[in-house]
């Protein structure tokens, strides 16, 4: 039985513990594997005392609101995890599985000493920018990371720092990752694969794309009663004002173009807006998308985008902003990469062939059988159990 320790800084929040957590809970049933789920923080930055003996930290108790701190003012990390559980953890381990460990729950560079002293199997899935960066879990379209972070024009990028100190973090972080001696990089998508080349050109990386429960997702039974093109956005949280483009919605909301909102502290009403609120039970979320027509999705500094998976496998249409994730992860499918601007979609959603292509059952039915193949979660699962389990 192959013993697998995952890291990641949350278990609960956020897509990158939403995969580490499926791929943890399918180990926790198989008779091929033993897991421990090692999280950096839980919600407000405490310990989580319900969670079993298997999910656990080794941060200590003020640890990670310290590393905030440190973080917003010289870009790293400053508060190391509790060592000897840290070096418990990894012994007993055959295979260490790290995903996000940038938020504040681990200091990196104690991690990857202890992992260098320990020749244990290492697997490291990079969710975002930040492995092959000086400090940017989001790079946007930044290019400095190719000659090594020398000077950040960014500060103001997630995590945004006061003082630059991007060129020795990225020295120190490539070297350690680069003296492990078993190590594989893993990314869900092409762009972020090709970024890790170009760093970690001597690591062996590969492409596994990330999965979902797709019977949670799937396309609705009958054809639409609506007339008009429903409309879904959906925001972690709608006082975004990154991912989210605010007047844009505030267009859409005048002009009353059927809009669904799922997502906490949303400011928007009107008489053709649905405020749904924070939707947990993903499969509540997957009968909201059968009744939508569109997923309206504006983020331009996503890697992935779990939620563009989710939508194509009910078959939605997208619309989307111009970036990296959207023209890979929507590839093949039915989407439109549009302008930021309003009044442009507005006169598509009022455009009969734009309605009918939309609205189409079996078009959509096609769409969806597409992508449950492609985003399966079981498949992301077996892959990544065959990595473990690989010489």
């Amino acid at each position: 039985m192959s013993k697998v320790l995952t890291i990641s800084d949350r278990f609960h929040a956020g897509g990158a513990a939403v995969v580490a957590r499926k791929i943890y809970e399918h180990i926790e049933q198989s008779d091929s594997f033993e897991g421990v789920f090692l999280y950096g923080l839980d919600r407000l930055g405490f310990p989580n005392k319900s969670y079993p003996d298997t999910i656990t930290t080794a941060s200590y108790f003020f640890g990670p609101h310290i590393n905030l701190l440190a973080c917003r003012l010289i870009g790293k990390n400053i508060i190391p995890s509790k060592k000897k559980k840290l070096n418990e953890l990894i012994r007993w381990a055959d295979v260490v599985h790290i995903h996000n460990i940038h938020t504040y729950g681990f200091e990196y560079k104690q991690l990857f000493s202890i992992l260098n002293s320990i020749n244990k199997k290492v697997i490291i899935t990079a969710h975002d920018d930040w492995f092959y960066t000086g400090r940017c879990a989001i790079r946007q379209e930044c290019e400095e990371w190719k000659k090594g972070c020398p000077k950040c024009p960014n500060l103001d990028y997630y995590h945004s720092t006061v003082f630059d100190n991007a060129k020795m973090e990225f020295i120190k972080k490539t070297t350690l990752i680069n003296s492990l001696k078993d190590c594989t990089l893993v990314a869900p998508t092409n762009h972020i694969a090709n970024a890790l080349s170009f760093v970690y050109p001597n690591v062996p990386n590969k492409v596994i794309s990330n999965g979902i429960n797709i019977e949670s997702f799937i396309p609705p039974k009958n054809e639409s009663k609506s007339k008009e093109v429903q409309v879904l956005i959906i925001s972690n949280n709608f006082e975004d004002q990154i991912k989210l483009d605010h007047k844009f919605i505030d267009s859409l909301v005048k002009e009353e173009v059927a809009l669904h909102l799922v997502g906490p502290n949303s400011m928007y009403e009107g008489p053709s807006v649905v405020n749904y609120g924070f939707v947990k039970n993903q499969t509540n979320l997957g009968q909201i998308m059968q009744e939508c027509d569109v997923l309206l999705f504006f983020s331009k500094v996503d890697s992935f985008g779990l939620v563009l998976a989710e939508a194509l496998c009910t078959g939605m249409h997208i619309c989307a902003y111009d970036s990296r994730a959207a023209k890979e992860v929507l590839n093949g499918f039915n989407r439109n990469i549009i302008p930021e601007d309003p009044a442009f979609f507005i006169s598509k959603l009022r455009n009969p062939e734009f309605i009918k292509l939309c609205k189409s059952l079996s078009i959509r039915k096609k769409q969806a059988l597409k992508a449950r193949e492609r985003f399966d979660q079981n498949t992301m699962i077996k892959k990544y159990c065959e990595l473990y389990l690989s010489a």
